[in-house]
């Protein structure tokens, strides 16, 4: 979700629509997979298939189902007005539905070292208990977030952790 959100505050910036729209339909299908997730759904469905999907949970506040698949159905961009207010919304409706999954402390941006260290140390926790409970992972995913921790710490560092 947040890689999601750079590329889609860098397609707003430079005024590409058709990037701008894709990335933010992005940022929504992932969060509803999270959330998906975090409820035990396995397998987990397409990602075309996740935000309708997430109003299948019993567990889940109707509003935020309901809400999440209304803003699916009108992502449309026509301009610099129409990109804001979608990436805004988007960014909302993820809020909510972090909070639904209990993921509300991971920070919403790693712009500075605190942040991303914060959102390090989660993902590690979330990563034991997921190898724990014998979980598949989206290794892509899992490869991307190591190979970022590499590019954060410098050329001495490793996946595995800092130097010692």
């Amino acid at each position: 979700v947040e890689n999601a959100r750079e590329d889609a505050i860098g397609a707003l910036a430079h005024g590409q629509w058709g990037v701008l729209t894709a990335v933010v339909r992005r940022m929504l299908l992932r969060a509803c997979l999270a959330l998906l997730s975090a409820h035990g759904v396995d397998p987990l469905p397409s990602q075309e298939e996740a935000c309708a999907r997430i109003a299948e949970l019993p567990s889940v506040d109707r509003a935020v189902a309901r809400d999440t698949i209304a803003l699916e159905h009108s992502i449309a961009i026509d301009g610099p007005s129409a990109g804001r207010e979608l990436l805004t919304a988007v960014e909302r409706l993820v809020v909510r539905l972090r909070a639904a999954m209990g993921a509300a402390s991971f920070p919403q941006s790693f712009g500075d070292a605190e942040g991303w260290r914060a959102t390090l140390e989660t993902f590690y926790d979330w990563v034991r208990l997921g190898a724990n409970l014998d979980a598949d992972f989206p290794l892509e995913d899992l490869r991307d977030v190591l190979l970022s921790v590499d590019q954060r710490r410098g050329p001495t560092a490793t996946a595995a952790g800092p130097r010692a």
